[in-house]
């Protein structure tokens, strides 16, 4: 359910980022990128909230990101002669990057929410 949640919000907070973007329009192409990108954000730490609420925080961030990279960066990466044919950077790269930053943190402060036994809910 957390990746549901996290898809769900990415793709609501990309067409608003993308309206502020465009100047009251939207791109189907921040909306295309931006679907995928909560559930590639929150992938490797989906199976440790037991909460919804970080779910939409991080969903909301990954629409957000991939948005804002996809309208500001794409236009200068033939300048740096980079190639991003498909916005693969701006949906698996740089999201991914930040959802192993959040998946670290989580990791770490684990054991301020299970307490000291998280053996019993983790035990791999």
């Amino acid at each position: 359910m957390n990746t549901i949640y996290a898809l769900w919000t990415s793709v609501t907070f990309s067409i608003w980022t993308s309206k502020l973007c465009k100047l009251g329009k939207f791109s189907v192409d921040h909306i295309i990128n931006a679907t995928l990108a909560g559930g590639v954000m929150i992938a490797a730490s989906a199976n440790l909230f037991t909460i919804i609420y970080p779910s939409f925080i991080i969903g909301a961030l990954a629409g957000i990101w991939s948005t804002i990279s996809f309208n500001f960066f794409a236009p200068c990466f033939p300048k740096w002669k980079l190639y991003d044919i498909r916005g693969v950077m701006h949906l698996h790269g740089t999201v991914g990057i930040f959802g192993g930053i959040i998946s670290s943190i989580v990791i770490a402060t684990i054991k301020d929410h299970y307490g000291s036994s998280t053996e019993k809910y983790f035990p791999y």
